[in-house]
């Protein structure tokens, strides 16, 4: 029976030991009692028996400990299959989602997008930015072109991609609010008036609300005011290099498309007060009159209009718009007023060519306290150089023009059209008057020969034998032939 016990144990220690390392395997075998010793004393057998036993449950115990660490082991095996499981799970779940949304897609009939590029573009902008309604159409404001004393100029976009200038004024809580509306009633009036002039802001839209005290209007915009050409022209530091000041071909082109904007006005017989740089534009590459704000229309049974302040800016503002008159109409001087025509736009149009061949308005060296005892005075002389500021020559023709139209007393200036006018003098028609040019040459440069050579001898009877019309007229053929 011991044997057998024994024999159970040589057989069954191998298995239990089975999963302990190779070293404790080869010791436990090395502990075995050898098979062929059969009469051992009993007292050896049951001393073997016992350390065989201590053996055994030391085995078992590695046995458990090898169990348990199988056990984690497989536990984390069992963590990791179920995190696939369930990431297999999701991506399976997904696949059939996106097959069941393409199947519904399927089912469901495509929306045919017909909206143009410039449609969806526009559908973008109104989503982006503030939009603004008037008289029941939308626009929406994408910037800002100008800021005034009163108002803010923004720009603004249709629903037809059309560009305009956006304008609203709130009045209400000004001291002088009535009067301020009244201003901006009537220039709206005006623009209506001017409606269809190429050379006239187009007022687009307005809308006028006394109640809430305000007014909103809608014109064409513009791309650039003369008075940041002529700054920024000013400005540059290659001026020189450029070509001058401004060019002289330019010149003539802004001069002229002004003289055609005031001239219409005038024919309307509207006085706009307020002409300077700033208030023409270029739209579309051609300068356009803006802002009647102080704008009057002259009445049938006068030619002139009447302020009882000084409006404007003063740099380009007429002797009779600084200095009050007294009118018989108004009776003494307590009620003396400003008197103005269409010859004071023409002295701010002389102020204004001053500038772009000077680079600076007439009476622009003065403070304001000079300025309003200068501009009336008749003792004080208007300057001009033969140069400008960036030592260029000053074409003799602008000049004539200027001083035309800077003449003190309103009714010895020029006038805009006629055979005298500005738009018929030389600066703007030098094809026109090129056989007086060249009279006038041939003729100065006979007389200089003559008080060059008289004490020549045999100089005297040559110059006197030269015929000057016979020279002008070689002289206009050789032009012509070329």
């Amino acid at each position: 029976m011991t044997r057998h016990r024994l024999g159970t144990i040589e057989r069954t220690l191998p298995m239990d030991v089975s999963v302990c390392s190779t070293k404790d395997y080869k010791a436990a075998k090395k502990k075995r009692p050898p098979l062929v010793d059969r009469e051992v004393v009993v007292n050896d057998l049951e001393d073997k028996e016992n350390q065989h036993t201590a053996d055994r449950h030391q085995a078992k115990r590695r046995v458990s400990f090898a169990s348990v660490n199988a056990n984690q082991a497989t536990s984390q095996v069992d963590k990791e299959n179920q995190v696939m499981n369930r990431n297999t799970s999701n991506i399976s779940n997904s696949v059939n989602n996106t097959e069941t949304a393409q199947e519904k897609m399927a089912k469901k009939p495509m929306a045919v997008n017909n909206e143009s590029p410039t449609a969806h573009a526009l559908n973008v902008i109104n989503e982006s930015f503030m939009q603004v309604v008037l008289n029941q159409k939308v626009y929406a404001q994408i910037g800002i072109l100008g800021k005034g004393g009163s108002s803010c100029v923004h720009r603004i976009i249709n629903e037809k991609g059309q560009v305009y200038a956006y304008k609203k004024v709130n009045v209400s809580g000004n001291d002088e609010s009535d009067a301020v509306f009244d201003s901006y009633t009537n220039e709206i009036d005006l623009l209506r008036r001017l409606k269809g002039s190429p050379c006239i802001i187009e007022l687009v839209d307005a809308e006028i609300n006394r109640d809430e005290m305000y007014i909103a209007m809608i014109m064409e915009a513009g791309e650039i005011d003369l008075s940041k050409v002529l700054k920024d022209r000013q400005n540059q530091k290659n001026v020189l290099k450029g070509g001058g000041l401004m060019n002289p071909f330019f010149s003539r082109m802004v001069w002229q498309e002004m003289l055609e904007a005031v001239d219409h006005i005038h024919e309307n017989r509207i006085v706009h007060g307020d002409l300077k740089p700033a208030n023409f534009v270029f739209v579309k590459g051609h300068l356009k009159l803006i802002d009647f704000g102080i704008a009057k229309a002259i009445s049938n049974d006068t030619t002139n209009i009447y302020r009882e302040s000084q409006i404007g800016t003063i740099n380009y503002m007429a002797p009779e718009a600084i200095a009050p008159c007294i009118d018989p109409t108004y009776g003494n001087e307590k009620e003396a007023k400003m008197k103005l025509g269409r010859a004071s736009d023409i002295w701010s149009l002389g102020c204004i060519l001053y500038q772009i061949i000077y680079g600076r308005p007439p009476f622009a060296a003065l403070n304001t306290i000079q300025k309003l005892h200068s501009i009336p005075n008749p003792n004080f002389e208007i300057s001009y150089p033969a140069k400008n500021s960036f030592d260029e020559s000053i074409d003799s023709a602008a000049v004539d023009s200027i001083k035309a139209c800077l003449i003190r007393n309103p009714r010895l200036r020029v006038t805009i059209g006629g055979q005298d006018g500005l738009l018929n003098k030389v600066y703007l028609n030098y094809q026109k008057y090129q056989s007086t040019i060249t009279a006038n040459t041939v003729g100065s440069t006979l007389a200089l020969l003559k008080a060059k050579l008289g004490a020549v001898a045999g100089a005297e009877e040559v110059l006197a034998s030269l015929d000057s019309q016979g020279l002008v007229q070689d002289v206009q053929r050789s032009l012509t032939d070329k």
